[in-house]
Formats: C-alpha cells, structure tokens, sequence
C-alpha cells in the first residue's frame, strides 16, 4: 500500500504527568495518534501537499513501565491540493526506504512488549529480564516478582477492537481507494495489490518455526479431525515441553 518514496520517522512523546494520566482513562489514547498526525498534516496543509501517515501507539517502555508515545511515518512529500502534482516537503534527514519504516514499527507491533528473547529466569516466583538503558546505553537486568511482572505486562493489553496502527493523509481509508492511485501515477510506480497473509507464514515469519510441520518426523500435517485430549491442569505439568515444542511423554 505504501509508495516508495522518501518518508521521515518521528516519536512523539507525552511528560510523565499527563502519562499517568492516561493510564487511568484510557479511552483518550485513542486521541493520540489523530493529535501527532493533526501537527503534520497542519505544517503539509501550509506548504499547500497532502502526505500520507500511518502512526503506530505503544503504551510501554523497554522495561515495561508505562510510556505513552507514538511512532509516526509521514511522506515527505505530498498531493498539491488540487491533487494534480506531487510536492517536495522538507522536514529533516530522510529514510530512503519506506521498508525501512514499516520494519521498524514491524519489531514492535507483531510482537509484545517484552520479546521471549529477553528474559533470563522465571522459577515460578521470581522474574528476570534484560533491556536497553537509553540513558546510559547499556543492558541492565530487571528482577520483581512474578504477580508484579505480569501487572507489568498487562497493562499494555489494548482494550478489544483498539487500533494500534492508523493511517491519515492520503492514506487515510476514507479517501485512501480516491487518492492512492493517483499517487503512484504522480510517482511512477505501478499500482500494487495487497497480498493476503496466512497465519502460518506470519508465525514462521516472526518465530521461525512452521506450526504446520510435525515435531516429531518433520512431515506436513494435515488437520483431521478435532477430539479433546489432556485438561487443562493436566497439561501444566508439561509446560517444559510445550514451550520447548518438544513431545509430551505417553
């Protein structure tokens, strides 16, 4: 859906009061992503271009405290008003590459806020994990309790049918069907279709497992049937091998 074009990143971030905040009325942070596109669409709207933005909200820092802010992507160009051109807007050093927007956003919308990678120890009480310090530039180890872990982590749990990723500008899905083609006949570029995504490529993509390839003799499974086998406290006892993905013993 994205042209490729030259784009510029931007984070917008909130003071610590008007975070806490939100954290106890959460039904403004739906505003958030609307207010950082609103201030570029305000600078573009006067250098008379439509650019297209797409924003992504996260809630959470690196050691899962409560940090409201939002990334934003914008073209650094635009629609000229009467939608006939295509407009240079200057804002700062540029991303060449839009790719190199949408994988930067990528690392954190598919995955949650605390990547498996990064914890270190969990024996039923106690939790530990690493994380980038940007004050001082170095890893540092997070250890608390487990109950307070997941406090931790289900704060950033966004509220059924809240959209994490929006777009605006021309990108926005109003006028998006209207403007886009439009936008890559100014640009050059032939006009692509989406490609549909299956779960099982997105999980191998982000895990590198294939969930359809047996565990045992790497064959291809194939769906049967459904019965229902071991309950659910039955199978605590084998969390070992369930996250491993290794076979649970007869």
């Amino acid at each position: 859906m994205l042209p490729q074009t030259e784009w510029q990143h931007i984070t917008f971030t909130l003071p610590r009061e008007l975070c806490l905040i939100l954290h106890d009325n959460r039904h403004l942070l739906g505003d958030l992503s609307r207010l950082a596109a609103q201030v570029i669409l305000k600078v573009a709207k006067k250098e008379g271009v439509t650019p297209g933005i797409f924003t992504a909200l996260h809630t959470f820092g690196r050691d899962l405290k409560w940090n409201v802010h939002v990334h934003l992507s914008t073209t650094r160009g635009g629609l000229s008003m009467d939608q006939t051109t295509w407009q240079s807007v200057y804002f700062a050093k540029d991303i060449k590459h839009h790719k190199k927007n949408v994988n930067y956003l990528g690392r954190y919308i598919k995955r949650p806020p605390l990547a498996l990678s990064r914890l270190e120890h969990y024996d039923g009480h106690r939790v530990i994990f690493n994380y980038l310090d940007h004050n001082t530039k170095t890893h540092r180890r997070f250890e608390c309790a487990a109950e307070d872990f997941m406090t931790r982590l289900t704060q950033h749990m966004p509220e059924k049918g809240f959209r994490l990723i929006r777009y605006y500008g021309f990108l926005a899905n109003r006028v998006r069907g209207k403007l886009l083609p439009k936008v890559y006949n100014l640009l050059d570029q032939p006009e692509k279709n989406a490609q549909p995504l299956h779960w099982p490529e997105l999980l191998k993509a982000s895990f590198g497992i294939d969930p359809l390839v047996c565990i045992l003799c790497q064959s291809r499974l194939v769906l049967i049937k459904r019965t229902v086998g071991k309950s659910l406290q039955a199978l605590r006892c084998y969390h070992y091998h369930l996250a491993l993905m290794k076979p649970i013993p007869a």
